[in-house]
């Protein structure tokens, strides 16, 4: 079939009238244009923005991508045609005559490769192949020179047709030339189109134009977004919450957006409270919390933030870190699993992640927002962190005691250390929950019987230890390393301290009077558990601690007599120690 033809120049000024026509008439003409002719959607896009982009906003990459290959396809057709309308006759003739060669050119290459290879002799093939590719060459460089020669003398052609919605190309907005591109903004300045567009609600244009609300496409359009919110901040009412929501966590970090940053989290934080709905809030809640659930300690770091201005809370602590909202959260969502599995999500990720302060509130929000059906799942999290970030945690046992509270909870729910007993095996996990229990244990804050915990805490705390005695009573020698009993030795609680010097192996005995921080009371049950000289025999000094016998002995004296000297003992009554050798 013919294809339809225009004249862009009248095309385009038709384009802009109807564009003036739909906004003075949003409800009627300009949803009807919107709906069937893309090249007007295209146009009112770009005027409710403020924009000259093509592909149009709201468009994803692959749909930009088809987009501009078919207005390339279009534009390669149209000067096809207006070759064939106003190519001047000599250029006609050259791309004849070069047509021409480029045949010839082909029957020979096709007659020498039809010949027997026996019949031309290498250097000749050769020569021939050289000869090939001059001509090719040459040919090439008409054609190139050609195409320059007739694109210049059809450049004041080149707007004089357009394809006019040819078949297959119904639904292509076409692409504005520089001069349409000029009437066009003109006409949207003179007469204030977007103002009139961005102020309907019905349809809004201003949604339309921002398209589907993900991540990538607000943060895309908050260069032309931004400035028409910030001078019109009533229009963040018309947001969804997920583009709301974006545009806010885009902004945060922008000091020249501090004003509009206000209303977009009062907006969200009515979402987030459900007062537009379930739907809404839920929506909201999943991005923040894949955010909260992301490898990157930014993007965590402003969802809290967010969470934080948007829902507050009463825990000043926490909310230094931006967790103060985590205790409200089942307060706020009624328990409702599918907010609570972004929340065990967020908490998961935050045990692993997160340290400090961050670390610690994660672990004690536990028992505040799980109920007892949910709880031992919530509380393996909390094991699991103790058991692969033993280092972070112990750092935090000592300073903070309701993150010791926490781990003690978690640790005795577990099978492990739990009300039933049962026999260990070799199994790995067993092996770092006793390593777990042995760091919390030994890292308690200062005191007799848990220190100056609070009553609940001092009854899990003791609990605690009175059960990782039994169990360490039970194991074999090879579950749990010496350093770990010398860790329990020397710990500032001296009801941990005092347990391990008393049920350690009795051959281990001689390797604790070598280490340094040992209590008075410690280092005298020590001595008192040594039996002549035949405790020494057989302890391996040079696994744990590089000697031989005879200098692990001499040691060992140095050691005792060193610490007899420090609590004033007279070590006059232990004649064993004569055995040992000079001091050293």
């Amino acid at each position: 079939p013919v294809p339809t033809i225009a004249n862009p120049s009248l095309f385009w000024r038709a384009c802009n009238l109807i564009l003036s026509l739909c906004a003075a008439n949003p409800q009627t003409i300009g949803k009807l244009a919107w709906e069937e002719n893309p090249t007007i959607r295209c146009l009112l896009k770009n005027a409710t923005s403020g924009t000259s982009s093509y592909p149009p906003i709201g468009v994803d990459a692959k749909s930009s991508a088809e987009m501009v290959e078919r207005e390339r396809e279009l534009e390669e057709s149209e000067f096809k045609i207006i070759s064939g309308l106003f190519m001047p006759d000599d250029l006609r003739s050259k791309t004849i005559d070069l047509e021409l060669e480029k045949i010839k050119v082909d029957i020979s290459e096709k007659a020498f490769n039809e010949q027997k290879s026996e019949e031309v002799n290498e250097r000749r093939a050769e020569d021939m192949e050289r000869l090939r590719k001059l001509r090719r060459a040459e040919i090439d460089a008409k054609e190139k020179a050609l195409a320059e020669e007739i694109e210049a003398a059809l450049e004041a052609k080149s707007n004089a047709v357009m394809l006019l919605y040819p078949e297959g190309y119904e639904d292509h907005p076409r692409r504005p030339g520089k001069r349409a591109l000029e009437l066009t903004q003109l006409v949207t300045a003179k007469y204030r189109l977007s103002e009139a567009l961005r102020q309907s609600s019905s349809p809004d244009y201003l949604m339309k134009t921002l398209g589907n609300p993900t991540k990538e496409n607000i943060s895309s359009s908050c260069e032309w977004l931004v400035p028409i919110i910030s001078s019109r901040p009533s229009t963040i009412s018309r947001l969804s919450s997920s583009a709301a929501l974006y545009l806010l966590l885009a902004t945060m970090d922008d000091e020249k957006l501090v004003e509009l940053a206000a209303p977009l989290i009062s907006h969200t934080g009515k979402c987030l409270r459900g007062d537009f709905g379930t739907g809404d809030s839920f929506n909201a809640a999943k991005i923040l919390f894949d955010d909260l659930m992301s490898e990157e300690s930014k993007a965590r770091e402003r969802a809290r933030r967010v969470l934080q201005e948007a829902l507050g809370g009463h825990d000043h602590v926490a909310a230094e870190v931006n967790l103060g909202w985590l205790m409200n959260v089942k307060d706020l969502w009624g328990g409702e699993n599918k907010f609570l599995n972004l929340v065990k999500g967020a908490i998961e990720v935050g045990l692993k992640r997160e340290e400090g302060l961050l670390l610690r509130h994660y672990a004690c929000s536990v028992t505040s927002i799980f109920s007892d059906k949910d709880l031992e799942a919530a509380e393996k999290l909390v094991c699991k962190m103790l058991r692969e970030r033993v280092r972070e945690s112990s750092k935090l046992l000592r300073a903070f005691p309701d993150f010791q509270l926490a781990c003690c909870s978690a640790l005795l729910a577990t099978e492990e250390l739990g009300e039933k007993k049962r026999k260990f095996g070799e199994d790995e996990e067993e092996r770092k929950t006793l390593i777990a229990a042995v760091v919390v244990a030994s890292r308690s804050r200062k005191g007799g019987s848990g220190g100056d915990l609070e009553n609940n805490s001092r009854d899990q705390y003791l609990l605690l230890v009175e059960r990782l005695f039994e169990r360490l009573a039970s194991v074999g020698e090879g579950v749990l390393g010496l350093e770990y009993w010398l860790m329990m030795a020397t710990s500032d609680n001296i009801l941990v301290s005092g347990r391990a010097c008393e049920e350690c192996k009795l051959k281990d005995v001689p390797l604790f009077l070598i280490a340094s921080g040992l209590s008075k009371e410690n280092f005298l049950i020590l001595l008192g558990r040594v039996k002549k000289g035949d405790t020494f025999k057989g302890v391996d000094y040079k696994s744990y601690w590089g000697f031989g016998v005879q200098e692990g002995k001499s040691v060992i004296r140095g050691s005792v007599e060193a610490y007899s000297n420090l609590y004033g003992i007279n070590l006059g009554t232990y004649k064993w120690i004569k055995g040992l050798g000079e001091p050293k």
